[in-house]
């Protein structure tokens, strides 16, 4: 995200504003690496201000990537260790995270996980329709009647329910195991 055209590249005098972005767009912020000078301070201290909930990755002491994270915990950051703390934060995201990966039926016929309702109906049909091959953000971009980013917002939110997979070109829905009778 940026209100620089895509040819600008990154440099110091634009990451304040880039981050400036994130940061009033997400509702929790989670910083997973940085210097002891990295942008990702400057968002986090921006995100705290605004009152918005700030998680840090603990990291290797040693590692310079670390200092971020480590600097944020030591200010009262709470640790995010993985997707379950964030969710925590945003208990109105109809999220699952019990849903289980597999194989698909016998026959090659796939089931999908019964959690699956928070993908839009198009979206969902689509990549049942797609099986094992997956579609393109593209495709499913086609076939959603939303704005893309409550598409996207959707697609994370099945992604972490682990209800989909990432593919080559896209992704599709995480095969169930078959009930055993």
């Amino acid at each position: 995200m940026s209100e620089l055209l895509p040819e600008v590249g990154a440099h110091p005098g634009v990451i304040r504003a880039r981050n400036r972005i994130v940061d009033g767009l997400a509702r929790v912020t989670v910083v997973v690496e940085g210097g002891s000078r990295s942008g990702a301070l400057l968002t986090a201290s921006a995100a705290a201000d605004r009152g918005r909930d700030v998680l840090a990755v603990p990291g290797d002491l040693l590692a310079p990537g670390s200092a971020a994270p480590l600097k944020l915990l030591s200010e009262g950051a709470r640790a995010c260790t993985g997707p379950r703390d964030v969710l925590a934060l945003l208990p109105d995201l109809p999220v699952s995270l019990t849903a289980g990966g597999g194989l698909p039926a016998a026959g090659g016929v796939m089931t999908v996980p019964a959690d699956l309702g928070m993908l839009p109906a198009p979206v969902r049909e689509a990549l049942e329709r797609a099986g094992p091959r997956g579609m393109a953000l593209e495709d499913l971009a086609l076939v959603h009647d939303g704005p893309a980013g409550a598409l996207l917002a959707a697609l994370t939110r099945a992604r972490l329910a682990g209800a989909l997979d990432d593919v080559p070109g896209g992704v599709r829905l995480r095969p169930t195991r078959p009930s055993v009778r």
